[in-house]
């Protein structure tokens, strides 16, 4: 995306627009590792209650999900750094703070509306209402 940039294990070394030199670390939790495992929980648990049985429909949709939440942490991380980038550090971090979980919520209304169009519960399977 045009930011001089060098991954050293954990570590971001990145250039802002200024020239200065800034390095961030990915933490376990930046990692995206806990929202994948939220989101492939969250699946579960909606297949339980609506579904009688995993089926390869909801494989692939299960599928789907897990590479578009990949994409959308890719996504995330680059806001980041690009908030760094452009406007310091001090924006780096609130994008930081608030991004994630926003990103991640839109993501989640997102698929389940698809999910819910587009492989409906049946009437005989276990929906509660």
């Amino acid at each position: 995306l045009g930011v001089k940039s060098q991954a050293i294990y954990n570590d971001l070394h990145f250039l802002s627009k200024d020239g200065e030199l800034h390095v961030v670390s990915v933490a376990r939790g930046c990692s995206g590792i806990y929202s994948l495992v939220i989101f492939i929980s969250a699946f579960f648990s909606y297949v339980l209650l609506h579904y009688s049985h995993l089926d390869r429909d909801l494989i692939s949709f299960l599928s789907l999900g897990i590479f578009i939440s990949y994409l959308s942490n890719l996504l995330r991380m680059n806001l980041v750094v690009l908030a760094g980038h452009y406007y310091g550090m001090e924006a780096l971090l609130f994008v930081h703070s608030h991004l994630g979980w926003l990103l991640f919520s839109l993501w989640m209304l997102t698929f389940w509306f698809i999910l819910d169009k587009y492989i409906p519960a049946n009437i005989n399977d276990k929906k509660t209402n």
